[in-house]
């Protein structure tokens, strides 16, 4: 009698177990889980071999792929390399606080101290020096444009270059600190998110201009903080917060959307890219979602790759073309960032640059 009650609690246990087991796989995103945990299992780096590895002596700072090769940012050098591994050529910067940029058409190079703005070429040559005479904190190009964030005078603003190192722009603010800045291509317009710490409250605010300085709107974003701006089409901003997303226009807000966190987005000509927790969701710019995808790994970076998409995080590199995964590779140690070029991925650990190949 014991031996019978005992075979039905089993027999019960076995039960509510599959019926767990049913209810999990009935979810999409534990179904792509548990796909991507069976295919890390068997994941394989023998379909990509190695091109060659760039050792670095210093602690790389910024690198990128940059006309047919690696320029390389650290200790106060540039370096460039070929893809073989070889030294091309290489510059010192007699600076003791060094900030780079690298844009399209050019490398921009900086004093943060003085604001002496050195404009190089892809064979590292000055061929334009500009004297800010203020404080840089940061550097971005914008379509085409420079904005700098400066500061003078115990307030911070931004100055907007054109590629001939002429100034377009100079905005001061007057309270606040700056989060972020973004340029609207063709517009004349621009943006300047601050974070107010005039309240009790973290508030951030966005701000919106004409190219002349005059103020058209001025949104609050209550109980939140800007990380990242940018226009997208016809003239809406997309900005991102610590808690969400937000499209403005006209000085309305057209759209949020709320994320508990999110890792990082890539705005490309068609969609919003949002890599947030274990998934990568598509937003069209309308804010309705168009796709997602669940992730089996860690990921910390989305960023644009052969007409489709790379994903990078501590330990694996993941391409998708049109939300399918064309590859899936598993670093050899803590990977800090990921670019490509030439069909070719660059992987930037702590004391060395892989350049492989599939």
């Amino acid at each position: 009698m014991k031996v019978e009650k005992g075979k039905k609690k089993i027999l019960s246990i076995i039960i509510l177990v599959l019926i767990g087991i049913m209810l999990f796989f009935t979810r999409k995103d534990n179904q792509d889980k548990f796909v991507g945990f069976v295919q890390n299992i068997g994941i394989s780096n023998r379909e990509f071999k190695e091109v060659s590895t760039i050792t670095t002596e210093e602690d790389v700072e910024d690198f990128t792929f940059y006309d047919k090769g690696i320029i390389v940012c650290g200790n106060k050098k540039l370096i460039k390399f070929k893809m073989d591994g070889s030294k091309e050529w290489e510059r010192i910067f007699n600076v003791d606080d060094l900030g780079i940029t690298f844009g399209e058409s050019s490398i921009y190079v900086y004093d943060k101290a003085t604001g002496d703005i050195y404009f190089l070429n892809s064979k590292g040559e000055t061929i334009k020096r500009v004297h800010l005479k203020t404080k840089i904190n940061n550097m971005v190009e914008n379509f085409g444009n420079i904005i700098a964030h400066i500061e003078k005078s115990d307030m911070e603003g931004i100055i907007i270059l054109d590629q001939e190192g002429e100034i377009v722009e100079e905005k001061m603010v007057e309270r606040g600190n700056i989060l972020t800045y973004s340029l609207a291509k063709g517009d004349q317009i621009y943006a300047i998110s601050l974070l107010d710490l005039g309240g009790d409250e973290l508030n951030s605010q966005v701000k919106i201009f004409k190219l002349d300085g005059e103020l058209l709107f001025d949104i609050p974003i209550t109980d939140e903080i800007i990380v990242h701006s940018q226009f997208i089409d016809e003239g809406k901003l997309l900005v991102t917060s610590d808690k969400g997303l937000y499209c403005i226009y006209d000085g309305e807000i057209l759209w949020d959307k709320k994320f508990k966190s999110i890792n990082h987005i890539y705005i490309d000509e068609e969609k919003i890219n949002i890599l947030h927790g274990d998934r990568l969701e598509f937003m069209s710019f309308d804010g309705n979602i168009l796709n997602s995808r669940s992730l089996a790994e860690r990921y910390n970076k989305v960023n644009p790759y052969n007409k489709g998409l790379i994903l990078y995080g501590n330990e694996y590199i993941m391409g998708l073309k049109n939300n399918k995964e064309i590859f899936k590779y598993r670093g050899e140690g803590d990977i800090l960032k990921v670019d490509h070029g030439r069909d070719k991925l660059i992987i930037n650990y702590k004391d060395r640059i892989d350049i492989i190949s599939k």
